[in-house]
């Protein structure tokens, strides 16, 4: 009974880790903290660049 059960729980292992390979990934990937400060930054100099580039009605 024991190597019966033994070869069934392999095989009930392999199925699952089969089963959760083909279901989407549900979470975001990881960035970095480099590459968060690098968009953080690239998102603040497009604002600033915004504002400045703005026409001005008061010609």
């Amino acid at each position: 009974m024991n190597r019966q059960k033994k070869i069934y729980q392999k095989y009930k292992k392999k199925m699952q880790q089969a089963k959760a390979k083909n279901q989407p990934v549900k979470k975001p990937p990881y960035v970095s903290k480099a590459q968060r400060k690098a968009l953080e930054l690239d998102g603040l100099s497009q604002q600033t660049g915004e504002l400045s580039t703005k026409p001005t009605d008061e010609s």
